[in-house]
């Protein structure tokens, strides 16, 4: 163990879910956290180096996560995009599979979940 560091405040992360480690040892990771004093839920991409420092990548809490999605699997593409794949957990009887694609600013560019939500701002439909 090289070195320890706490995401601290007053958020609570549920998931983290690695994306990838550069050429300088900085790993770029997602999480999905609620706040606990609101109880909003969100995402946010982050990077850490081999010091331990830091980055947040998307802009705080910019990310809504209203169906309460969490990754099991992210990679970085060959365009410098971010897909992440995963499940929603909106109500204990609702569960749905989810994919996210993000810039590599963290901007969201599309998401799908199914069975279909076509009330889903970034859903993209089917030709």
């Amino acid at each position: 163990l090289l070195w320890r560091q706490l995401m601290g405040g007053d958020t609570i992360f549920l998931t983290i879910t690695g994306v990838d480690i550069d050429e300088n040892d900085t790993v770029t990771f997602i999480t999905a956290a609620i706040t606990a004093l609101l109880g909003d839920w969100y995402i946010n991409l982050w990077s850490i180096d081999s010091s331990g420092n830091f980055t947040l990548i998307s802009e705080e809490d910019s990310i809504p996560n209203p169906k309460r999605a969490h990754f099991n699997k992210a990679l970085r593409t060959p365009n410098n995009e971010i897909v992440a794949v995963g499940k929603t957990l909106r109500y204990i009887d609702e569960s749905m599979a989810c994919f996210y694609r993000f810039s590599a600013s963290g901007d969201t560019l599309a998401t799908a979940y199914y069975p279909l939500d076509a009330s889903s701002p970034h859903q993209e439909q089917g030709a």
